[in-house]
């Protein structure tokens, strides 16, 4: 019999309660089925390495309930040591949607821009790029972002 590996183990644990999966996936989190951020990219190498990155199965950390997967285990040891650093903003749906009509929709995890030291994450298929609408009126749609965000976290704490 195959041992169970500490990601199956917690990714079994998360699976099994589905008021915190359905609480991050629907009402907060952009989490995929396994609640992993990021679809599964490593929000640590944005940074690092200004680009993006697939994490490993292997190398991850939960944080409130999340899990967040990395390319190697110093992007894991920086995350660790200050997650509010590189956690992308609006609960990693798209920044330009949630600043132009506060909707969560999903991302590409290609498609990233660090500002102020601070991760967002756009929405690109076929010929739709946010974050070239977003860069056209990052400020505006930063400040409305930041608001329609402060209304989705009122409502899921209620």
């Amino acid at each position: 019999m195959k041992t169970l590996s500490i990601y199956t183990l917690l990714l079994f644990l998360f699976a099994s309660n589905p008021l915190l999966c359905q609480k991050n996936k629907e009402k907060l989190y952009n989490t995929n089925k396994e609640n992993i951020a990021a679809s599964g990219y490593d929000i640590v190498a944005y940074f690092t390495q200004n680009a993006p990155v697939e994490g490993n199965r292997d190398v991850f950390s939960v944080h409130q309930g999340i899990t967040y997967l990395f390319l190697n285990q110093e992007n894991k040891s920086l995350f660790d040591q200050t997650p509010e650093k590189y956690i992308p903003q609006y609960g990693g749906w798209c920044a330009y949607a949630m600043g132009k009509k506060g909707e969560k929709v999903s991302i590409n995890p290609k498609a990233f821009s660090i500002e102020e030291g601070k991760l967002y994450l756009f929405y690109k298929k076929g010929g739709v790029d946010t974050l070239k609408r977003w860069l056209k009126n990052t400020a505006e749609l930063k400040s409305k972002a930041s608001t329609q965000w402060s209304k989705h976290l009122s409502k899921s704490s209620s």
